[in-house]
Parts: C-alpha cells; structure tokens; sequence
C-alpha cells in the first residue's frame, strides 16, 4: 500500500502518511520497510514512532519562530500616530 513516491526531500510527513507508519509498525513492518515505502528516511520513522510512544501523538509540533518586536500596544499607538498625521516622517515615530 504505497501512498506517493511523489514528495520532496526534506519535505514534512502528512498526517496520513504519519497514521500510516504507526499502523505499519503495529503490524511489525520494519522501519526500514516502512522508509522505503515512503521515501523518507529510517530516522524520520523512528521519530513518529518515539513520538507516539513518548507523548502519545502523532501531530506536528508548532514551531516557536522569531519573537515579534512590537507588542500589541506598541501596534495599536504606532496605528494611532499613523492615522493622525499620514504624513508623519519614520524618525518621528
């Protein structure tokens, strides 16, 4: 039951393709047999796998990204000194 040889290298699982690998390992399909049908890597299937077992879920993790520098008030006041003065120079904010 191969699902798409179509992926890209370096490219993220989809949920599907995750339920797939922990319903494969259930059935003693090897990680590498699984890797192959997938075309991605043992690592990457041993990871689903770890996190299953560890956390329970198969989900991506959100990622935490670069910290905004404005806060949401920073916004709002530069929003109001915009709209009160169009034409205010940048070094003026």
């Amino acid at each position: 039951a191969e699902i798409s040889r179509n992926r890209m290298p370096g490219s993220e699982l989809s949920d599907a393709q995750r339920i797939y690998i922990l319903a494969q390992a259930e059935g003693g399909c090897s990680t590498s047999e699984i890797a192959t049908r997938l075309s991605c890597t043992r690592r990457a299937v041993n990871k689903i796998i770890h996190q299953w077992d560890t956390e329970g879920t198969y989900t991506k993790h959100d990622r935490m990204g670069r910290p905004p520098k404005l806060t949401s008030r920073d916004h709002r006041q530069l929003l109001r000194a915009v709209k009160k003065d169009p034409k205010i120079e940048y070094r003026a904010l």
